[in-house]
């Protein structure tokens, strides 16, 4: 499903405050690791939830031009990693890096609520 950008980010947001977590995509409500488009997840990372909300996608598809748009942004807004390819950085692995390194939930909502207050509403 298509969403303008700021509603894909505060459901991001409300999917990682509902249930975070660290080195997968996504858990179950027995802190198993599953997919991030299983219907049993229950906790995400940040690229897990944004995963989740694009549901499953193959290279050169609408949602995954959607998924990229969203952690591109959410990257932006990442404090450096280190994680980098070459000379280049790589948006998913930026982001997934931050959350896997975040010293708690708290600082990861405090980074998705950066990103969200850059985005300016439609007709503003």
């Amino acid at each position: 499903m298509k969403r303008d950008l700021l509603s894909m980010l505060k459901e991001v947001r409300k999917l990682v405050k509902a249930g975070w977590c660290r080195a997968t995509p996504a858990k179950d409500r027995w802190g198993r690791e599953c997919s991030a488009t299983s219907p049993k997840a229950c906790k995400f990372c940040v690229t897990g939830a944004v995963r989740h909300l694009v549901g499953e996608t193959t290279f050169d598809t609408p949602g995954q031009a959607q998924y990229e748009r969203v952690i591109t942004l959410i990257a932006k807004h990442c404090p450096p990693t280190g994680w980098r390819q070459g000379w280049q950085s790589i948006p998913s692995v930026e982001v997934q890096a931050f959350n896997d390194y975040a010293k708690s939930k708290r600082h990861v909502i405090k980074l998705l609520d950066k990103v969200i207050a850059s985005i300016k509403p439609r007709g503003h």
